[in-house]
């Protein structure tokens, strides 16, 4: 995050990668009121196939497991799903951490209505 104040500017976090060439933008989300803080970000490539592999997980004691349905149609959900969300709410509280936790559920359950899991049986 970058605190601005009118008088100084720090960047107190960084986005370390070893993977530059996947990386097609990165920068500060400069647009909140929320916080003398700004967020930096960074968007990278990836591999629909990595990402499922690591998104599906083994039960304790049992071959069934799940992956999340990511496509199209689901992405173009969660776009919308996000740009229609209004983030008011999130300025009703008073500390950051409380802002921080309430964004964080918010978006976490946009996700996962966007995304659903499916479950999948291994042989």
């Amino acid at each position: 995050a970058v605190v601005s104040t009118q008088s100084t500017g720090t960047l107190i976090d960084h986005i370390f990668t070893n993977v530059c060439h996947n990386v097609t933008r990165s920068g500060i989300i400069s647009d909140s009121d929320m916080s003398d803080h700004l967020a930096t970000f960074t968007c990278l490539l990836t591999d629909r196939d990595k990402i499922t592999k690591k998104l599906n997980f083994e039960s304790s004691g049992n071959t069934a497991s799940y992956n999340r349905l990511i496509n199209s149609d689901t992405t173009i959900k969660f776009k919308t799903n996000i740009e229609l969300t209004d983030w008011n709410f999130v300025l009703d509280h008073d500390d950051a951490e409380e802002k921080l936790n309430t964004f964080l559920n918010k978006y976490e359950a946009i996700y996962n209505e966007s995304f659903p899991k499916k479950s999948k049986k291994s042989l």
